[in-house]
This record gives structure tokens, C-alpha cells and sequence, in this order.
């Protein structure tokens, strides 16, 4: 026998007979397993102990059976909701992967106990709270489920609003509270996978409130949810790093678990998030560039480099310069990206309505009219995620102008007369554009993400 499955032996438990402590020893096991996405293995914990129960043979011995059941089977859609396999193309599915249908089939057959009467396991849980409590996860990954497929959806969307996402993201982890509260001290049953659905919950979150604030042009707000998100990735990085120590410690399993999809994946949309904040508050953060910290060296060892990418391209294309435009009508613009809380700032008005927020090398102060004018004008072509491209004969100027986010346009000019079809122009400001409007990429890589 292979030692991971010699340990599940030592490990299984007839809860019937051992009471509280092994109850809970049992379930902590179970969980830490999880926790650390060692799903496999806690499939062994639960079989193994399924099958103490069935040599049991009594009545509330089937209703625990039923339970481990279960577990296994919530062992296994845990791995298949981790790595996202819910979200592949249906191409590449098996007929038994539906993991809607799996879970939905669990969810009835623990229904069925946490409505019933059967009260005979020796702990302080009954079989109806044990039931209620897998229920309560349960619901909250079918949920979750349908956040990451309206999620990857919105990835092909054009300038869609983060709001609905963040509304819906709230509104889960508000029902997941409330279920955890009808079931009482009962929740203690999930201790051990609490934190880690948390973290995931949380961590998206504050990343969609990110993208809103980076797309509204708010410093404080962005930097503020980068620091809770990132709070939120370390500590449940360190929470797998501290429970996969312990648990192979404990059980002889020397391998470490990999990493799943999901996991990689909020990473990786921080990063991009991340890249995308140093983009569009450059400006700003170059202001507090010091010898301990300097945004240019920073930016070299992001995912994305955005802000050397541009420069690159302006020098290369002989560009006039490139800036990125805002459009701030109807927002509470701050020119320093926030405010000092009470103090009274005017709006914006007519050309400060579009300030530049990203000038390379700089801002073009004698064209700004011209500039504002064309956006105005030319609102409808935008949105329509066209370019607009107009040749100023009077001075000899070629202006390049695409909307790459909600608010946002990149600007070139030319001292020269440029083709409209101009391909290497076309070219970088459709795949900028791409890129970062409402992550786009990231988002719709959700289907096909992989390790």
C-alpha cells in the first residue's frame, strides 16, 4: 500500500463510536486538505471513513454514509471548480464533468437530510446540521459558478461598467454570510475551508472595486484596493504554504500539491491590474519617485510595462507625442487623483474637462482645442470602437484618436500627413486598446486559462 493511502487508513474514523473530538478531528482533516487543494487526498479521508460506516450497518450509519458520500464527491468538485473546468469549451468536456449537475444531484440528497429528524451522531453536530452546513457551500459555489461565466463573458464586451459585476460579487458574499448565520454555531463544521473561500471572495472584490476606480481615475480608491487585495492573496498564499506544511507532516504525503487554475488566475489579474494602475497614474507616481523607490525600475518588473511600451512606440513612429485622455465630465475629478476629505474642490469645465493623464513626451498644450473637439465630435465612431483618424491640413497635423476604456482615448499626432489606414499605428492602438479596456484579455482568458 502506498504511504498516502496508508496514512488515509490510520486517518479514517467511526465517528459513531469515537464522539466529539474524533468528529471534529475528522472534518479538520478533511477540510485542511482542501484548504491546501490536496483534493485527492481528501477524497481518500472521506471514502475511508464511508467505508467504516458501511461496515457499521445501522440506520444512522446510512445517513453518515450518505454523508461521506458526499465529501468525497465535494472533494472532487472542489477540484473541478478550482481549476475552472466548468468553464472550457464544451468541446473538451467529458459527459460526467458537469459539475452543475453534480453538485446540484449532492444538494438534493443532503436536502433530503437536513430535513429530516435522524439526531443519533455522538457529537455536538446532528446529521441534519452536518448536512445544512455542506449545503451552505455548496450554494455559495453554484453562485460563484455563474459570477465566472457572466465574468468571462463580459471579457468580449465594449466598455461595459464594472458596477454590476462589483453589485453581484456583493451580493454573494452578503448571502453567504446569511447562510452562514441561519445554521448558527453549526458553521463550525466549515471551519477549516472558511478562510480559504473567504480570501477568494474578498480578493475578487476588491480587484473588480480596482478596476472601477482605475477606469474613474481615482488614485486613492485604486491604491487602497490594490493593498487589500494584495493583503488578501498573501495571506491565503500563506495559508496553503502553512496548512500543506502541516498536513504532509502529519500524513507522510511529501508531495506538494499544485497550484490550481483559479488560484494562478486571480494572481495573474493582479498583476495586469497592477500594470494597468502604474499606466494610468505614472504621472503621479512619478512624483514620488525617491532613490528607495523609482516608478521606471518598478514598472520593468511588472507583467505589462505599459508606460515604456508608449514611450517605445513614440519614438519609433516619430510620433509628436502620445497621451491617454479622460474624460471627466459628470465625475469628481481631483487633479491629484484624490482630495483631503471635507475640502471643497470646483468641478472641472470645458477643456479641463479632458485632461491628459499620460503625456509622451508631452502634453501638446497648443492642440488641446483641436484635440477636445475631435472627441466631442466624434463621441458616436468612438464608442463604436472605431478610430478616428483626421489629417489638419492648416498645420500639417495627423491626430490618432481610440477609446480604450470607459473614459479613456489614446491619442497620436503626427507633424506630418498620415494615411488613416496607416497599419503600424492601427496596429498598436487597437492592440493597447484591447488589452486595456476592462481587461478585456484577462477576463475572456478565463475559458481557456491554464497552468
Amino acid at each position: 500500500m502506498s504511504s498516502s493511502g496508508a496514512a488515509a487508513d490510520d486517518e479514517a474514523i467511526n465517528i459513531g463510536d469515537d464522539g466529539v473530538d474524533e468528529f471534529e478531528a475528522f472534518f479538520g482533516r478533511f477540510w485542511s486538505e482542501l484548504s491546501v487543494f490536496s483534493f485527492d487526498r481528501g477524497r481518500e479521508i472521506a471514502e475511508k471513513e464511508k467505508e467504516r460506516a458501511l461496515k457499521k450497518g445501522s440506520s444512522s450509519g446510512f445517513t453518515w454514509v450518505i454523508i461521506t458520500t458526499a465529501l468525497a464527491q465535494l472533494s472532487q468538485t472542489e477540484k473541478a471548480y478550482v481549476n475552472l473546468t466548468f468553464l472550457a469549451p464544451k468541446g473538451f468536456l467529458r459527459k460526467d464533468s458537469n459539475l452543475k449537475s453534480i453538485l446540484d444531484s449532492v444538494k438534493l440528497d443532503l436536502k433530503k437530510i437536513s430535513e429530516s429528524s435522524v439526531t443519533s451522531l455522538p457529537a455536538k453536530h446532528s446529521y441534519p446540521e452536518v448536512a445544512a452546513a455542506l449545503l451552505v457551500l455548496i450554494n455559495l459555489r453554484l453562485e460563484m459558478m455563474e459570477f465566472y461565466e457572466k465574468l468571462s463573458l463580459y471579457g468580449s464586451a465594449k466598455n461595459v461598467e464594472i458596477s454590476d459585476l462589483i453589485t453581484d460579487i456583493e451580493t454573494i458574499l452578503e448571502n453567504f454570510s446569511e447562510e452562514q448565520n441561519s445554521i448558527g454555531d453549526s458553521v463550525a463544521i466549515l471551519q477549516g475551508i472558511l478562510n480559504s473561500v473567504n480570501w477568494e471572495l474578498q480578493t475578487m472584490c476588491n480587484l473588480l472595486k480596482v478596476i472601477h476606480a482605475v477606469q474613474t481615475w481615482s488614485y486613492l480608491d485604486a491604491t487602497v484596493g490594490i493593498q487589500l487585495a494584495n493583503s488578501n492573496l498573501q495571506e491565503w498564499s500563506e495559508l496553503v504554504q502553512s496548512n500543506s506544511t502541516t498536513v504532509r507532516k502529519s500524513s507522510f504525503y511529501s508531495s506538494t500539491p499544485t497550484l490550481p487554475t483559479l488560484f494562478l488566475w486571480i494572481k495573474k489579474l493582479k498583476g495586469m491590474l497592477i500594470s494597468k494602475y502604474t499606466l494610468y497614474f505614472y504621472e503621479l507616481l512619478s512624483k514620488h519617485s525617491n532613490s528607495n523607490y523609482d516608478i521606471r525600475n518598478y514598472c520593468t518588473k511588472l507583467p505589462v510595462d505599459y508606460y515604456s511600451r508608449i514611450s517605445v512606440f513614440q519614438k519609433k513612429s516619430d510620433a509628436l507625442c502620445i497621451c491617454i485622455v479622460f474624460d471627466a465630465r459628470e465625475t469628481s475629478f481631483y487633479r491629484n487623483g484624490y482630495r483631503f476629505p471635507g475640502r471643497e474642490v470646483e468641478l472641472v469645465e470645458g477643456l479641463d474637462s479632458f485632461p491628459s493623464i499620460v503625456s509622451v513626451p508631452a502634453k501638446p498644450v497648443q492642440h488641446w482645442p483641436s484635440i477636445v473637439m475631435i472627441i466631442s465630435d466624434k463621441a458616436n465612431e468612438l464608442a463604436a470602437d472605431k478610430t478616428v483618424a483626421i489629417f489638419d491640413s492648416r498645420i500639417q497635423v495627423t491626430y490618432f484618436v481610440h477609446k480604450i476604456d470607459v473614459r479613456m482615448f489614446l491619442l497620436i499626432m503626427y507633424e506630418a500627413k498620415k494615411s488613416e489606414k496607416d497599419a503600424y499605428t492601427l496596429k498598436f492602438l487597437t492592440d493597447l486598446a484591447f488589452e486595456l479596456r476592462f481587461g478585456a484579455k484577462i477576463f475572456s482568458s478565463l475559458k481557456c486559462f491554464r497552468i
